[in-house]
């Protein structure tokens, strides 16, 4: 028997720009755990820390669970970044891959897609197979699996939305983009998916292609 947790990147860490680092599995968001837990006021802003601390502290404690529990069934779980795919079902269009459909569709609505900013992504079938693989591979015990398929910015979606649909007015390049340069291993994950069939993590062009002309 199995359990697993689909958790989110944000557990482990906050987008940190301009500084090159390897995320591991023994790294949790504290930084979104203390700044969602500081006294009112409440302010809008602080909306993503809370999101963050809340995963941290979730997944955090289903391993406290099992460490000290010591269950009869297999731990693991799947910290997604950025999760992107065709959309098949409108009323359930999730987040991330709307802010892309939407603005695909209209590039007025490029705004929060800016904001978002610099992160890492991974294609939601890539995500669903290595939600497959913590649940059904003998040898992915304890572990936490990391969707990290490449890093982004707003200039990378730009850049692909122009390949699709260059008649649309789409905003200039922003010079200013950070970029995110946090790295994992990977050799997990990518054996995972391997194993699937999959050469790899599924690039980041044909994610977006999906997103804007597969989509429902």
């Amino acid at each position: 028997m199995r359990f697993v947790l689909t958790s989110s990147n944000q557990a482990a860490l906050n987008r940190t720009f301009g500084k090159e680092f390897v995320v591991n599995g023994s790294m949790w968001n504290e930084e979104a755990i203390k700044k969602a837990l500081r006294p009112p006021p409440y302010e809008e802003e602080r909306g993503w820390d809370v999101y963050s601390a809340l995963k941290a502290q979730t997944e955090r404690e289903m391993w406290t669970f099992s460490k000290e529990e010591n269950p009869k069934f297999v731990v693991n779980s799947v910290l997604p970044s950025c999760t992107i795919g065709a959309i098949f079902h409108q009323k359930q269009a999730g987040s991330t891959a709307k802010w892309v459909l939407d603005t695909f569709r209209d590039p007025a609505n490029h705004a929060f897609l800016k904001e978002f900013g610099a992160s890492h992504f991974c294609d939601v079938e890539n995500v669903a197979l290595l939600n497959i693989g913590a649940l059904t591979q003998e040898d992915v015990k304890n572990q936490r699996l990391f969707g990290f398929a490449g890093a982004i910015n707003f200039n990378s979606w730009l850049n692909v939305f122009r390949k699709l649909d260059a008649s649309k007015p789409w905003p200039e390049n922003d010079p200013a983009q950070p970029h995110d340069l946090s790295k994992i291993d990977g050799k997990t994950e990518l054996n995972l998916l391997k194993r699937f069939g999959r050469a790899g993590w599924t690039d980041f062009d044909e994610s977006v292609r999906k997103v804007c002309l597969e989509s429902r």
